[in-house]
């Protein structure tokens, strides 16, 4: 699928650069300073990531943002804000039998 995409995006990069069909495209594409789709699904991945992890003024998209955002009833407790390293190597305490 990203091949097919490709393909128009270099057809396009060489009409709008006025090339033969048969020059580089890779050229034409940074002439025009374009990312092929590949790195630009990368890219906007990136960039979505960016926007939920470093909101700023809302920025990112609500439907994510909403999947990751804290609800309003959790509350933090200093086990849970203990860093992981401790919760690995301290054990948890077991009971021992019926009493």
């Amino acid at each position: 699928m990203i091949d097919h995409i490709q393909v128009v995006q270099n057809s396009c990069a060489n009409f709008l650069t006025r090339t033969k069909r048969f020059d580089s495209a890779s050229e034409q594409l940074k002439k025009l300073h374009w990312l092929p789709i590949k790195f630009r699904i990368t890219y906007k991945l990136m960039m979505m990531a960016h926007k939920v992890i470093y909101p700023n003024n809302m920025a990112s998209p609500k439907y994510i943002y909403k999947k990751i955002k804290p609800k309003e009833h959790e509350h933090i407790t200093r086990s849970a804000s203990a860093p992981l390293i401790y919760k690995l190597l301290i054990p948890k305490l077991k009971t021992v039998g019926r009493r």
